[in-house]
Parts: C-alpha cells; sequence; structure tokens
C-alpha cells in the first residue's frame, strides 16, 4: 500500500505542476479530453463517457488511470493509513475537479469521505453534517438512492455520537420520505429514526415515526417487522381515547399476526376494534368480516368450541336473577322480606349498645326442576345490524362428588332462543334456567352464535360492594363477592299458583265486588298452612283472619299437586287514589325440608279508585230527651264530571250503626224515595235519633256491640246479605287506630283526641248505595284491560262507612255538655215518675 501510494503520489503531483498554463487549462477544463489506452499515467486526463444515469446531463465518468482517478485512489489509501489530514486535502482538491467536470457521483463520494475524515479528525467540528448533507444532495441528484441512504445512516450516528438524537432522528425521518416508493428501506429509516427520538425523550414522535415504519413495512409484505413495530408502540396508545389510532394499529397487528400464523394474538387484537362505536358503517362491515374469518380459523387451529366475543355489549349493572319471576333488587324488596318475616313470625330486635351482628351473605334458594329467570340489558354497539342465534345462559353447577358445565349430565336446561339487533340497539332479554340437579348453580355467561359464522360467549361481571365493617376492611380494599347469580338447588317442593279471577281494574270509592281467589298447587309434593300477608288489609275480605287483620289463614288442610280450589274474596274501595296491591302467600310442605321450611308466592295487582259520594255525619244534644242525640247525615255526590264511569244517579240503600250503648231511630217514620237518590254535584241530609240501646233489643255476638239497620229505599233489590259490610268496618276502624298510634308522640298526650280504649262508647255508620256504572271507557294508570264485565254497563253496590262519631259518652240525668250546643249549660230536676193523687178527697 505505501508503494502503491508513492507511485501514485509521484504522478499526481507530476501532473498537476506542469506550469501555471497547465493548471490554468486543469482549472478551466481545456485539453484533457484524450483517451488513455494502457495503465500509465502519461496523460493528465482520460476521455470522459456519459452516465447512463444521468438523465441527459453532462455526467462523466473517469478511468482506472486518470488523474482525478488517481488521486481519489491516493485518498483512500491514505485514509486507510489513517492519514487523515493529508487524505482530506486530497479529497478537497479532488471535489473541485469533480464540480467542474459536474461529476455528481465523484463530488458526493468526495464529500462522503470529507465528512468522514473531518469526523475522525475532530468529532466536534460543525461542518462535518454540511458535508454529508452536500454528498447526500448529490447522490439523490444522479440517482444513487442506496449510497444516498448509507451517508444518511453515516451522518445520523455522528448526529448520534454528538448527543444530537433529536437532529438524527429527524434526518433519518426525511431521508424516509425521500425514499417513499422503496417501502423497506423508507421502513427501515422510520423504525431508527423512531429509535433516535425514544433516546431523545420524544415518546410520541417515537411513536409516530414507529406506526410509520409499521405501515411500510406492511407495504413491502414483511409482516414480522411489521408486528414487531405495531407490538412495540401499542402500549403507549392504550387508555388514551386515541380512537381512529387505536383502530388502526389493531387492525394491522391482527392482519399481520393472522400472515404469520399467530391466530390468538390476532384474534385479540380484532376483538378490541369491535369494543366501541366510532367508525362508519362500512368499516365497521369490513372489520367484522375480518373478525369472523380470523376468528373461525382460530377456532379450528385451537380446536375449542367457543371463545369470548365483546358482542353483544351487556349492561351489568341491569342484570336481575329471578325466583319465580321475584327479581332480587326490586326497589320493594325490602317491603317483600318484612312481609316474610311477618309471616314466618321472626322478629329481630338489636340491641343499641351491642354491635348488630354481621351475616354473611349466603345463595338464594332454588327448587329442583323450577326455572331461574335472569333478565339482561343487551346492546349493540356498532353501527351495522347483529344476528345472534342459539343465545342461551352458561353456567357451572357444583356437586357433591364434580363440577360439571353447559348441561352434562342433565345437570341444568338451558332455553334457547335468537336475536337481532339493530344499530345501536339496546333491548332487555329474558333468559330461562332450569336445574335438574341439586347443589350450587352459579351463571357465569350468556353464549351465542354470531352471524352463524363463530361460536362465542360474553362473560357476566355483576359489580361488587365493598366492605367496610372491620377495621381490616377500611384500613385496605375489600370487596364482598355478588351472589346474585348463584344459587343453591334443594329438593322437590309444593308450588302455589295464585290467580284473581275478574280483578276489577277501576272500581267507585266505597264499591264493593266479589271475586274468585283461585289456588294450584304446580310442585310435585302436597302443601299445607296457607296464609297471605296483605300490603292493603282494608280493601279485601277473606278467610280467617288473623289479630292484626293484616295476615289470613286461608282453610285448607291439603293441596295435592295438580289440585286447585277456589275461594270467594270480596273487595271495597276503601279511598281514592290508583293503587298496587301486594299479597304475599306462604305455604308449607308435607313433607319437612330443613333447608326450606316455608314458600312464598308473591301477587301484585292494580286498582283505580274513582270519586262516588261523601259522607258525613254531627250530633248534637236532643232538646225533647236527656237520653238522647239528633244524628244529622249529610250525602255529597262528588263524582268527577271528567270521568265518565257513572251513568245514574246514586240511590242509598239502607243506613246501619254498630255501637257498645247506642242505637238509631228515624226522625220522620214515613219513606220518601225521591229525597234518597242524589245526582251529580248534589247533596242531601236526613236526620235521625240517638237513643240508649235497651236490654231486650238485639245485640250481636261477633262484635259485642248494639246493631240497628234501617232501609232508605223501598224499590225490590238483590239480597246483599252475603256482603261482609262489619267486616270491612272493622277493618277501617283498625287503619284509623294504626294512623293514630303511628302519629302520637311518645311520651305526650293530646287533650283534644279522644283516647282510643274510650272510644268503644261511639257510634259508627254504615251507608249501603247503588248506582249503574260504565268503566270501559276509563283511562288507567297501569294500562291493561277495563272492568272485566261483558256488558259496558253494570250495577254496582258499596258501603260508605263513617266510624268514632264523637261526643258520644254514655248519658245520665247529670248535665251534658258539647261543643256545638248554642247551650253550653242544661240543667236537670229529679222528680218522681209518678204521682197519685185523689181528687174526689177535694
Amino acid at each position: 500500500m505505501e508503494r502503491t501510494v508513492l507511485t501514485l503520489n509521484e504522478f499526481v503531483v507530476n501532473t498537476r505542476s506542469r506550469g501555471i498554463g497547465g493548471q490554468i487549462r486543469g482549472f478551466f477544463g481545456f485539453g484533457s479530453k484524450k483517451k488513455t489506452t494502457g495503465p500509465t499515467f502519461a496523460e493528465s486526463k482520460p476521455e470522459v463517457a456519459p452516465s447512463p444515469a444521468s438523465s441527459g446531463e453532462n455526467n462523466p465518468t473517469y478511468l482506472l488511470n486518470s488523474v482525478e482517478s488517481s488521486q481519489k485512489r491516493l485518498a483512500d489509501y491514505l485514509f486507510m493509513l489513517q492519514d487523515y489530514n493529508e487524505a482530506l486535502n486530497i479529497y478537497k482538491n479532488s471535489s473541485k475537479d469533480f464540480l467542474n467536470d459536474k461529476s455528481w457521483k465523484w463530488v458526493a463520494s468526495s464529500f462522503e469521505m470529507i465528512g468522514l475524515a473531518t469526523f475522525l479528525l475532530d468529532p466536534m467540528r460543525k461542518d462535518t453534517e454540511s458535508n454529508f448533507e452536500n454528498a447526500y444532495v448529490n447522490y439523490y441528484k444522479d440517482n444513487l438512492f442506496r449510497f444516498a441512504v448509507r451517508t444518511a445512516f453515516f451522518c445520523a450516528e455522528i448526529l448520534k455520537s454528538k448527543g444530537q438524537h433529536a437532529v438524527a432522528g429527524n434526518k433519518l425521518a426525511n431521508t424516509a420520505i425521500d425514499m417513499e416508493e422503496d417501502y423497506l428501506c423508507s421502513g427501515m429509516l422510520y423504525e431508527q429514526a423512531a429509535f433516535a427520538f425514544l433516546h431523545a425523550d420524544s415518546p410520541r414522535k417515537y411513536a409516530f415515526r414507529l406506526v410509520q415504519a409499521g405501515q411500510s413495512f406492511v407495504e413491502a409484505k414483511q409482516m414480522t417487522h411489521a408486528f414487531r413495530c405495531f407490538s412495540a408502540i401499542s402500549p403507549l396508545y392504550y387508555n388514551r381515547n386515541w380512537h381512529f389510532i387505536n383502530d388502526e394499529m389493531y387492525f394491522y397487528l391482527a392482519r399481520c399476526g393472522f400472515s404469520l400464523g399467530h391466530h390468538q394474538r390476532a384474534t385479540d387484537h380484532i376483538i378490541k376494534l369491535l369494543e366501541h362505536n366510532y367508525q362508519d358503517p362500512y368499516q365497521q362491515s369490513s372489520y367484522l368480516r375480518e373478525f369472523l374469518h380470523i376468528c373461525k380459523k382460530n377456532l379450528e387451529e385451537q380446536n375449542i368450541e367457543r371463545m369470548e366475543i365483546p358482542l353483544p355489549a351487556i349492561k351489568n349493572d341491569t342484570v336481575v336473577a329471578f325466583l319465580r319471576d321475584y327479581p332480587s333488587r326490586s326497589p320493594l324488596q325490602e317491603m317483600w322480606k318484612e312481609m316474610e318475616e311477618s309471616l314466618k313470625g321472626e322478629k329481630i330486635v338489636y340491641n343499641r349498645y351491642k354491635p348488630v351482628p354481621i351475616k354473611k351473605r349466603t345463595p338464594r334458594l332454588s327448587v329442583l326442576g323450577e326455572p331461574i329467570y335472569v333478565e339482561i340489558e343487551l346492546s349493540n354497539p356498532l353501527q351495522i345490524p347483529l344476528q345472534f342465534s342459539d343465545l342461551q345462559l352458561g353456567a357451572v353447577h357444583e356437586s357433591s362428588k364434580d363440577k360439571k358445565d353447559d348441561g352434562e349430565g342433565e345437570l341444568f336446561v338451558c332455553s334457547k332462543f335468537d336475536l337481532l339487533l339493530t344499530p345501536c340497539e339496546s333491548k332487555r332479554t329474558r333468559f330461562t334456567i332450569t336445574p335438574l340437579c341439586e347443589g350450587k348453580l352459579e351463571i357465569t355467561c350468556i353464549k351465542f352464535l354470531l352471524c352463524s359464522t363463530v361460536r362465542g360467549f360474553q362473560k357476566i361481571l355483576l359489580p361488587k360492594k365493598r366492605l367496610n365493617d372491620t377495621s381490616d376492611q377500611k384500613k385496605g380494599v375489600f370487596y364482598e363477592d355478588n351472589l346474585d347469580l348463584t344459587v343453591k338447588v334443594t329438593s322437590s317442593m309444593p308450588l302455589l299458583d295464585v290467580s284473581f279471577s275478574d280483578f276489577p281494574p277501576a272500581m267507585l270509592q266505597g264499591q264493593l265486588f266479589e271475586i274468585q281467589m283461585q289456588l294450584k298447587n304446580s310442585g310435585k309434593s302436597a302443601l299445607n298452612s296457607v296464609s297471605v300477608k296483605m300490603s292493603h288489609p282494608a280493601f279485601f275480605s277473606f278467610g280467617k283472619e288473623e289479630e292484626n287483620k293484616s295476615q289470613v289463614s286461608v282453610s285448607i288442610e291439603s293441596l295435592l299437586p295438580g289440585e286447585s280450589k277456589s275461594f270467594p274474596v270480596w273487595i271495597r274501595a276503601h279511598k281514592i287514589g290508583n293503587y298496587s296491591f301486594y299479597f304475599l302467600f306462604s305455604y308449607q310442605s308435607e313433607v319437612p325440608n330443613p333447608e326450606m321450611k316455608h314458600r312464598f308466592q308473591r301477587v301484585s295487582k292494580q286498582l283505580k279508585v274513582l270519586p262516588s259520594i261523601k259522607l258525613e255525619a254531627t250530633t248534637t244534644v236532643s232538646y225533647s230527651s236527656l237520653n238522647a242525640y239528633l244524628l244529622d247525615i249529610q250525602v255529597n255526590n262528588i263524582s268527577d264530571e271528567s270521568e265518565t264511569a257513572i251513568t245514574e244517579d246514586f240511590e242509598l240503600i239502607s243506613l246501619s250503626s254498630n255501637s257498645h250503648n247506642w242505637i238509631i231511630e228515624p226522625l220522620n217514620k214515613k219513606s220518601n224515595d225521591e229525597m234518597f237518590k242524589i245526582a251529580q254535584n248534589q247533596s242531601t241530609n236526613f236526620f235521625f235519633r240517638i237513643i240508649p240501646a235497651l236490654e231486650d233489643q238485639v245485640e250481636d255476638e261477633s262484635t259485642n256491640s248494639f246493631i240497628s239497620k234501617h232501609s232508605l229505599s223501598s224499590n225490590s233489590q238483590k239480597d246483599l246479605s252475603s256482603i261482609p259490610s262489619f267486616d270491612f268496618l272493622e277493618r277501617e276502624k283498625m287503619m284509623i287506630a294504626a294512623k293514630e298510634k303511628k302519629r302520637a308522640v311518645p311520651g305526650a298526650e293530646n287533650s283534644n283526641a279522644t283516647p282510643l280504649n274510650k272510644r268503644e262508647s261511639n257510634l259508627d255508620l254504615m251507608l249501603l248505595w247503588r248506582t249503574t256504572a260504565d268503566f270501559s271507557k276509563i283511562t288507567l294508570p297501569y294500562g291493561g284491560p277495563n272492568h272485566p264485565s261483558s256488558s259496558n254497563k253494570m250495577e254496582v253496590v258499596g258501603q260508605q262507612n263513617s266510624c268514632f262519631i264523637p261526643f258520644l259518652i254514655p248519658a245520665t240525668v247529670d248535665q251534658v255538655l258539647s261543643e256545638e250546643d248554642d247551650n253550653p249549660l242544661r240543667f236537670s230536676i229529679e222528680c218522681p215518675r209518678k204521682v197519685i193523687h185523689d181528687f174526689n178527697q177535694e
């Protein structure tokens, strides 16, 4: 190499030192266009030939024995011998000759070597980047892209060594833009630019350039490199709500993973494209086709039956499980629970000075062979319709021996149905599962066939309640297991079905109506001890009543499987308004079951009560007798004009009184039928005398009180003796007493109110009436059919009560005070009742 350097140096020096004329000719490029026929250094410049890649420009190519080529070779040898300073000088001189000859590739190579020599002499020199920039521009001008890329990498590495990673990244990114037609090269440049930005602590630019690199690799069919790039940036874009970037990233990951045979990873990525609704319908349709194709290949590869799919979307906070159509999270759950405890006879009283015991939540009990209902709100998050076939529940059954799923061994049976969800539609769907074996059943998911192609399932994740009872739970974060979808299956039990025939949806206030209650045993064993708890006991009368009248025992000794019995039930519309009645039936199995001693059946009915007539009664002291009072009864027709139920005037039938000490009798013994018919918005008054009851008068043994009944109409009427008038009166009195007891302040005495224990001397009135009504046009607040009567018009009978009429104390010969009397003080004089005088003696 040294001998070659000496030879080349001697040739170059001899050629360049021929005088000033030769230097001038060499400077202007004259006299050096002769060809050299051999490998000698006799001539200064060879003849040049145009480059085929010069695009018509003057781009000469130097032969090996030319002065320019020899000078370039000399500089290269000096560079390899690490004489960088001398090599730099020769490169600079050669670049001027090449620039004069417009030989761009030689100019570019000279500037490239000048940059390298300058960096090796002094790494901190600032003109190094400019030399590489000139080399890159000339390489690119001569379409030598391969060498241009090499120059860009040299420049980038030099910038990195100086700590200028961001500048190096920009340099590589700009080079990638220039090389965009070569996808593989541009992808490599974008990837290196991304790593430069990563060292420059610019994560967003790093991610952006890596995305560009992945796209370029995809275009170059280099799926391995593309998958590596997109996998590297996926954690950076996770949970940033950059939906369009995420969609493109997951789409490329799925497609690259599928091309490489990673079907499971491709499935995981393509699923994420279907979890939100930001794409247009055409894009979503394309994603869905890709999803179905990838999932089908994945199922075939892994040889599994189903895979988890995020479609349809489940609103987990709306999931409700029903046992015999009873929702576990109903807003009335507390009311039903109190009624159940009342029927069981259980009443737990906690000591305020002792800590309340913490009850561990246990699964609910279900009966073998009885269906369990689960309501789930399913929604379609996409803008395209979705078809689901064979939609059913998935569950896990635990027994003492083994644990099986999917109904293996006939452990449970699930109902199947098809569902079509239109774009962005939400639909509440009811599923059914029937356990066929005792044990523990946990509902975990829903199963389906998506678009008749892929079998999948969707897990049900119920919200959990945070525990905050103990000190450890308050310090940490602990959650209670949600057992709403977990049930314990016990042995077969009786099943009571209750139905009310001809239950009226609308009635007039005080109207009496008889319906039939039918009890049927749909279970597999006999039942007995049937009782019912009512939410509104003042409205109903049936069966054998308990002490509080809100609980009734039904007279059934035994009800065999498949057997049914009917019982009459009377309804009286107690007050005006819209009501929801709740009945809780309790019964027991004749075969004892320690896990389930009582079974309950819930029934609810709705009723709209319309205005009818109003009864008002006032009493005054009678002036004709010390032991009598005057009873003023005013009856008002308050039926609403907007309601078209009443078609005829009200006709008053009879008036009855109930008291422990008093009876009533009419003041006028003459009957006048017309005065006891009341039209709409009219009123009438009639008067009675209240007198003490005598010992020989009739006393009702059931109520231990005196009852007097007076007819107000002489028209023929049907037999009304079956109406439980006094039962409804006692129920209304019970409701009034319960309200006053609830309103009373403990320890306080109200001097103006009559105590309940002293009201036995008061008087109660019962007024029977009839009219004709049409309920077919009534607007019901709960919907449903109108009155069950076949005809539009029907005759109705009602009863208005007036309880605890005041100011009635046992009369004596002493003075009687009354707040409404005009004479506040009266005197009586005692005298013999019978005086015998013989006037003949006079």
